[in-house]
């Protein structure tokens, strides 16, 4: 957990996978505010609140520029359109083109982006 940001997530995690891993009770929303159902994939600008109402985290996954949970080539145009001046990435969703990992997003970040869709 960095600035109220919580990072390190795998691409394609449930919204029960990521509740297990706590001992506390939490909760999982998408980024429009709605509780996530236990199969639904967390993405991007999600965020958990523990159960008291007290803690709240948004998730970012790097890679994952969309919110969507998954990394493609929709991610990696997102990230060349923002180089471009095309488009706008703040936030968590800022913080998830920067899979290079200087805390920047640079082209840096298109080349990792382009061997993660590779390798997936």
């Amino acid at each position: 957990v960095n600035n109220q940001r919580f990072s390190g997530l795998a691409k394609g995690i449930s919204a029960k996978d990521l509740t297990s891993m706590f001992v506390d009770d939490i909760s999982v929303y998408n980024a429009a505010g709605e509780a996530m159902a236990d199969i639904d994939i967390v993405g991007t600008g999600c965020y958990m609140k523990s159960e008291d109402g007290y803690d709240t985290c948004v998730i970012v996954i790097k890679g994952d520029v969309d919110g969507t949970g998954v990394i493609n080539a929709t991610d990696y145009v997102s990230i060349c359109s923002f180089l471009k001046g095309e488009t706008q990435l703040t936030g968590a969703y800022y913080d998830a083109a920067s899979v290079s990992g200087s805390g920047a997003v640079s082209s840096a970040d298109c080349i990792a982006m382009q061997n993660m869709i590779k390798n997936s």
